[in-house]
């Protein structure tokens, strides 16, 4: 079995927000597992209310998944204050989807984020108003906003600013050497923000999809002149 970022449940804070788990495909036709957040509207006076109300999709970091603290207090924020829903999910193999845990996949999430788009209008019927990231999930919005500018509100929540830097901390110089040399190396570290030892095979074809994401800047710059 291949690496996998961790499975981490706590919906202590939504629990009485109406929560359903979803499936969809992601461009690779791996599935992918979210919950739709819907506030608790009177359906039975108007059962037109879910299907009217907008949309968030929120977009979970690095090793991290759909059901992180902050991913629920904010479908729960949205819900309950706002009047809004939100589908949350696991990028591909992260949490309960699909797919193996690669290191990188800025361009492949941003695809994934478009998926989640296509899922809530073409097989819920409802407008994606807005997408809210995370950390790393705030860098893949990001991107996803500069490659296809139909989403009216994008929010960005600490993104890494450049991206290489992340590469260098976590990986050291002299891995990104021997990648650059043999093509792949395994690298083992601790991720602060789930607290396990992983072991990750770094290829060198994820290196070289970094470069073009790394410079947000430019994409933020790109987004900005449309």
């Amino acid at each position: 079995m291949g690496l996998r970022a961790p499975r981490r449940t706590d919906h202590s804070v939504a629990a009485r927000a109406q929560e359903q788990q979803v499936e969809f495909l992601n461009h690779r036709g791996e599935k992918l597992v979210g919950t739709l957040t819907d506030p608790e509207l009177d359906v039975q006076v108007n059962p037109q209310n879910l299907a009217q109300t907008p949309v968030v999709i929120l977009a979970h970091g690095y090793m991290s998944t759909r059901n992180s603290e902050l991913l629920v207090r904010l479908a729960t924020a949205l819900a309950r204050s706002c009047q809004l829903s939100s589908l949350r999910f696991d990028f591909s193999g992260n949490g309960d989807s699909e797919g193996a845990f690669r290191y990188g996949q800025y361009r492949s999430e941003a695809q994934e984020l478009r998926c989640a788009k296509q899922y809530i209008e073409t097989q819920l019927g409802r407008r994606v108003v807005a997408m809210v990231g995370h950390s790393k999930g705030a860098t893949d919005v990001l991107l996803y906003a500069a490659e296809y500018d139909d989403i009216p509100c994008v929010v960005n929540l600490a993104a890494r600013f450049e991206v290489h830097k992340g590469v260098l901390e976590r990986l050291g110089p002299e891995v990104l050497e021997q990648i650059e040399k043999q093509g792949q190396v395994g690298s083992r570290g601790t991720c602060c923000c789930v607290g396990v030892d992983q072991l990750a095979a770094v290829a060198l074809p994820c290196i070289l999809e970094l470069r073009p994401a790394a410079d947000v800047l430019q994409q933020l710059q790109n987004c900005a002149g449309r």
